[in-house]
């Protein structure tokens, strides 16, 4: 009877050290097998694909004194929550003056907006004085970045000027749209047709 119990105890402590063997085993291989997803998970994520499109938008953005300020148009937008950055195609954004007149239109092929409200245009870049009044009648280049809250323009590449009376080029410009401020930076060359200016001021 003894030697039964004996046996059996045996058996059973043998059995729960087999278990426990195994249980420990499942555990290792299972942190392994954990650890190896979530290395290849971290490599593999790229956090721009958590994003939102919208095609066909039209945004309107209005200042604290509920007058609109911009109007934004596209035939597609992607929003990047992480990054905080929108890619968009084809844009069209018209910024008002403080009477609710759509002074300027920008467009270009494709542009960015970074979280600091920063509009960078590329390709076919044009910002347009809608305006009759307006000294500047177009700006022309291949890439532009417009602080949408400041209205400063800035660029590095080659740029075309047109205003009443006037055209300019050259390479690099700083300025403001909403003051209608414009400088070309280096390698100017500006041509000045006062028949031009005379029929802006006529039309006025």
């Amino acid at each position: 009877m003894n030697r039964s119990l004996k046996n059996k105890f045996s058996l059973d402590k043998n059995t729960f050290f087999i278990l426990l063997l195994l249980l420990v085993a499942l555990i290792l291989i299972g942190t392994l097998v954990s650890d190896e997803y979530a290395t290849t998970d971290a490599d593999n994520i790229d956090t721009k694909e958590q994003r939102y499109v919208a095609l066909n938008t039209r945004t309107l953005t209005y200042g604290l004194d509920g007058k609109i300020v911009h109007e934004l148009k596209a035939a597609n937008i992607e929003n990047f929550p992480v990054s905080g950055e929108s890619f968009i195609t084809a844009p069209e954004l018209f910024v008002f003056n403080q009477e609710g007149a759509a002074e300027w239109v920008l467009t270009s092929k494709t542009a960015t907006i970074d979280k600091n409200r920063v509009l960078t245009l590329i390709d076919d870049v044009e910002v347009e004085g809608i305006l009759e009044q307006s000294i500047l009648k177009s700006i022309k280049t291949s890439k532009a970045s417009i602080n949408l809250n400041s209205q400063d323009i800035t660029t590095d590449k080659k740029v075309t000027i047109i205003g009443q009376g006037f055209q300019s080029e050259g390479i690099g410009l700083t300025g403001n749209i909403k003051n209608q401020t414009a400088k070309l930076l280096k390698e100017v060359i500006s041509i000045y047709d006062p028949r031009l200016l005379k029929e802006s001021k006529n039309n006025e």
